[in-house]
């Protein structure tokens, strides 16, 4: 008996062993496009060797900044829901290559400083932090006390948190049931390395499908103030910190927002939020802030309630080229003909 129960123990454990390793290696099969776009980032990253200014931010900055238009040593970095976390670690990437970049942009809105909405469902999920990163931003979040991080069921001292974190880190399989279902299996491998080759071809430009205008409100909308998560400052401010010692300079910008969302976001939010950008600016010099207000684009410009459509992308795009000319950002001169 005792023979048998090792045995069997032996033999789910090696079975169980090699699932776990499967889903870990084949991601791309089952994770949502997300993951993709995640993988042609860091391809870029990885084959980095042209230095230039090299872009960090949310959905927006990925959608809204094309840099076909803005120059060909321009590089995209930004994802869907980034924050100053992922930037931190995707920039500590980008530092190992053999070139370092000319200048860095960062271009976050204030919805995701206050909110980290993506961080356990795709940073995390996705591996974009290796399980040693990911226990250290979890001990950040205890230390911090970061409840915007903090899961609904952090159980006694946290631990299920710290269980969680750990295991969602490791790529455990148990976790990824419900996107491995989501659709028949091959479907999104074929579609994910469609969209991964797309990123890795456009440097990192990927838009969202095209609408002809969208008056719906922005995140930015929701909030009743602007309170920076502890976690997010602090990997603001590592990565400036970061960039710094490389003695790379690091410009901060707006993405244009919806003339339909400026009625309902609070001028207090606004406020506080330009206050937190020039007090760090003020504090590090080598940071820079491009516009102190964002561009306000007619509702006709956008595909939903935050992007902007093709229409909108060529407009921006023509207008930041000249306004990075004018700060005399390094990489430049930008617009379609580049240096």
């Amino acid at each position: 008996m005792r023979t048998y129960l090792i045995v069997f123990t032996l033999f789910f454990a090696s079975v169980f062993g090699g699932v776990w390793k499967w889903a870990v290696d084949h991601r791309l099969s089952y994770l949502s496009r997300d993951y993709a776009i995640l993988q042609g980032k860091e391809k870029l990253i990885e084959t980095y060797s042209r230095p230039g200014l090299v872009l960090f931010g949310d959905s927006m900055v990925m959608n809204d900044l094309a840099p076909d238009r803005l120059g060909p040593t321009v590089v995209d970095l930004g994802m869907s829901g980034s924050t100053p976390i992922e930037s931190y670690f995707l920039v500590r990437q980008l530092l190992k290559a053999p070139v370092k970049p000319a200048a860095v942009l960062l271009s976050f809105s204030a919805y995701h400083f206050v909110h980290p909405d993506f961080y356990w469902e795709n940073t995390v999920k996705f591996g974009l932090l290796t399980g040693p990163e990911a226990d250290e931003v979890e001990g950040n979040i205890r230390q911090k006390g970061d409840k915007e991080l903090t899961i609904t069921d952090p159980g006694l001292w946290g631990l299920q948190q710290d269980l969680y974190s750990f295991l969602l880190s490791r790529g455990f399989p148990s976790y990824s049931v419900s996107s491995f279902f989501a659709q028949p299996y091959g479907v999104r491998e074929k579609e994910n390395r469609e969209a991964l080759e797309l990123v890795v071809q456009n440097r990192g430009h990927y838009s969202f499908p095209q609408m002809d205008g969208s008056r719906q409100l922005n995140n930015d909308t929701e909030l009743q103030g602007f309170h920076v998560s502890p976690v997010v400052d602090l990997y603001f401010q590592r990565t400036l910190d970061l960039l710094g010692k490389a003695g790379i300079p690091v410009y901060f910008a707006d993405m244009p927002v919806n003339e339909a969302s400026v009625p309902h976001i609070k001028a207090q939010v606004i406020r506080d939020f330009r206050l937190y950008l020039s007090q760090t600016a003020q504090r590090i010099p080598q940071f820079h802030i491009l516009d102190p207000k964002a561009p306000i684009y007619s509702w006709k410009l956008f595909s939903d309630p935050a992007h902007l459509n093709d229409q909108g992308r060529k407009k921006f795009n023509r207008e930041f080229a000249r306004t990075l000319d004018h700060a005399r950002v390094p990489g430049g001169p930008y617009g379609p003909g580049g240096p």
